[in-house]
């Protein structure tokens, strides 16, 4: 039933002006501290890790692997999992986001590229600096501490973050084999890593075990096929 006495309320238009006006004051000094270029540029970077596979598994002959993007995704998802430790969630997130972000410059490089680890940490830091600087300052250095801090592997946070990279990894691995009929052809994937922290050594351990657990029921001659 339509309400013939309805009739909308009335605008006061100078409270509305100063509304936009601050609205507009905001947005401005948003674009006066981060140029729209280096906003462009900063979303196409990173919108590279998108589309940029993990090297590791190219070199293992799997078809579509996983991007870069997508490994620091679930890393950074699984420290919702973060209950009893007494670590800073947010900053364990916002590591796992930024670890890999020079990777948008200088690709995933492995030890498969026989580029030297003095090398490879110069050009991920200096990747990052290049990155930083497309962000508002305070931001650029947060990024910067961030890498430099899981770089180093000191702090819980560091060794908790790295340990999740190696866990994304192993899960990853267990994944491809078993979806990629490779059931135990990517052993090394399994055995190459150690755990400083005891919450992601036991997920380690569980999935090690349901691994073991598939490649039981494979038959022998299976073990050596490709896919």
């Amino acid at each position: 039933m339509i309400d013939n006495n309805f009739s909308f309320p009335e605008i006061n238009v100078s409270v509305a002006s100063g509304h936009i006006c601050t609205w507009t004051r905001k947005i401005y000094d948003i674009n006066s501290d981060m140029g729209m270029e280096d906003v462009v540029e900063f979303c196409k970077l990173v919108g590279h890790l998108k589309h940029l596979p993990r090297t590791g598994w190219l070199y293992k002959g799997i078809e579509n692997p996983e991007t870069v993007a997508a490994h620091m995704y679930r890393m950074a998802v699984l420290t919702f999992f973060l209950q009893n430790e007494d670590l800073d969630t947010s900053r364990c997130m916002k590591m796992a986001l930024v670890h890999d972000l020079g990777e948008s410059i200088i690709g995933d490089i492995t030890p498969f590229d026989n580029i030297s680890a003095e090398e490879k940490q110069k050009r991920e830091e200096d990747a990052m600096k290049k990155i930083a600087s497309l962000l508002p300052a305070g931001r650029g250095e947060e990024v910067l501490q961030l890498f430099q801090e899981y770089e180093e592997g000191k702090t819980a946070v560091a060794k908790f973050v790295k340990d999740l990279d190696k866990f994304d990894m192993i899960m990853q691995a267990f994944e491809y084999e078993m979806s990629t009929s490779r059931q135990g052809q990517l052993e090394e994937f399994f055995h190459s890593s150690t755990f400083r922290t005891e919450t992601i050594a036991e997920w380690a351990s569980r999935v090690k075990a349901l691994r073991n657990e598939n490649c039981s029921h494979v038959p022998q001659s299976s073990s050596n096929s490709t896919s």
